[in-house]
């Protein structure tokens, strides 16, 4: 599959690398963030939030799945999975259903799971 059919077919978007925003997001669909956000964002269920390595993002995140191999400063409020990379850095807080973290990951962060 290539990605232009992946864009029509699953509502993928992508933030380049060179964009930085500021602002309050809401957003459906699955996103990849190679850029810069801060700010508040907010996913439309089912959402998938994807910072990737060169990602870094500042702020509050309401979403189904989110999977860091950049880095989070902030608080995360996950539905469903967060999955931090071996690249990944999180500072902040975090509540999710599923968690898992891969060996290198840097967590600095107080949080919760459900049960």
């Amino acid at each position: 599959m290539n990605i232009e059919q992946d864009i029509r077919e699953h509502s993928l978007s992508i933030l380049g690398k060179e964009l930085k925003l500021i602002g309050d997001f809401h957003l459906k669909g699955e996103v990849h963030v190679y850029g810069e956000l801060e700010g508040t964002i907010y996913f439309q269920p089912p959402g998938k939030l994807v910072i990737e390595q060169t990602g870094k993002i500042k702020g509050k995140i309401n979403c189904d799945q989110i999977e860091i191999y950049g880095q989070v400063d902030g608080v995360i409020d996950a539905q469903g999975t967060l999955i931090i990379r071996s690249s990944g850095k999180l500072n902040g807080d975090f509540k999710a259903k599923n968690l898992s973290v891969y060996p290198g990951a840097l967590l600095n962060s107080e949080g919760q799971t459900e049960v």
